[in-house]
């Protein structure tokens, strides 16, 4: 039975169903930002396939095949550009794994150098701080001159040397040198040499080697010891010493007495009592008691002087002879 028109209204169109809002996907790098645009994909197609479901009674057979082309190159732009997305997130990924092996074989290649280097920075900073260190200690009052020693002095006296080293008092120790201390202590004639010794932290201590007199020679009218080198010591002060006689201070006869008297040992010396040379090789000497004593040059000083003290032992003081020992060999007594 069909019903009665006009109790229906008129046709309705069919309802298409609302589109799912599409999300923004995050901006994620990486095969996650692909994998997400392929879901939003799938989301999309499934959205398009409802909605053409709902068209598909209103519209033509053409029009629908237009439609579900158009819908197929969508679909497949939007694979092709996840693909491209894909491909670009491994070629970041390859690059940055790249990279890194490179970094790493850099790295194991280069070990060695950096260990060298690492040793060489630290003896360089080792040496830096250590100097910094000794130039703090130099310049430390901590290590200045306060106390002067002088050893070994005979004839010299010690406060003398002292008052004239007293202008290194309050010098850094580490920079007192025997240049210095010589210039202070020319004016000292009767000073051979000596030895600066530093006791830290304020003390030097200077060691002295005076010059010993060999003669007593009459200089200008004044009688003045004399050293082996000639130098002047000052007048005679009771030490048994052979008296120069008719030899110039720094001729080679002079030389030939001098190194005849100091090869001797100092009883020997101390019995003669004059010593005369015309030339280097005929010293002759005047012993305390009158006896003489031709000494020849002054080779084998040291076996004329042994030779010399045996046969001056063995004869009588009061007998007056001559010792030749110009050949110490074949000595020789002349009455």
């Amino acid at each position: 039975m069909r019903r009665p028109e006009g109790f229906d209204g008129p046709p309705r169109p069919p309802r298409e169903p609302e589109p799912t809002p599409a999300r923004e996907p995050e901006p994620v790098d990486d095969d996650a930002a692909a994998v997400d645009a392929a879901a939003a994909t799938e989301d999309l197609d499934a959205a398009i396939v409802t909605r053409g479901r709902g068209r598909r009674r209103s519209e033509s057979h053409a029009s629908r095949t237009d439609r579900l082309l158009r819908e197929a190159e969508l679909r497949q732009l939007r694979l092709d550009r996840v693909d491209a997305r894909r491909a670009q997130a491994r070629a970041r990924q390859a690059d940055r794994d790249r990279k890194r092996a490179e970094r790493s074989e850099v790295r194991r290649f280069t070990a060695a150098s950096r260990r060298r280097a690492r040793r060489s920075l630290i003896v360089v900073g080792a040496l830096v701080a250590a100097f910094a260190v000794l130039v703090g200690l130099v310049h430390s009052p901590l290590m200045a001159v306060r106390e002067i020693e002088v050893q070994g002095t005979q004839r010299l006296e010690a406060t003398a040397l002292q008052a004239a080293l007293a202008g290194h008092l309050g010098q850094p120790i580490a920079t007192v040198t025997d240049t210095g201390v010589r210039e202070d202590l020319e004016r000292f004639t009767g000073l051979e040499s000596f030895v600066v010794d530093v006791v830290p932290p304020g003390t030097i201590v200077v060691r002295v080697v005076e010059r010993q007199p060999v003669v007593v020679a009459s200089v200008d009218g004044q009688d003045m010891m004399l050293d082996p080198a000639g130098v002047q010591l000052g007048m005679p002060d009771g030490t048994p010493l052979p008296r120069l006689a008719d030899v110039e201070v720094g001729s080679d006869a002079f030389a030939a007495v001098a190194a005849s008297l100091v090869a001797m040992p100092t009883a020997l010396r101390a019995q003669i009592a004059s010593i005369t040379a015309t030339t280097s090789d005929d010293v002759t000497m005047t012993l305390a008691s009158g006896q003489q004593v031709v000494w020849g040059s002054a080779d084998d000083a040291h076996l004329k002087a042994d030779v010399l003290s045996a046969l001056v032992a063995a004869a009588d003081p009061a007998t007056p002879v001559t010792f030749d020992v110009s050949a110490p060999e074949h000595p020789v007594v002349r009455p």
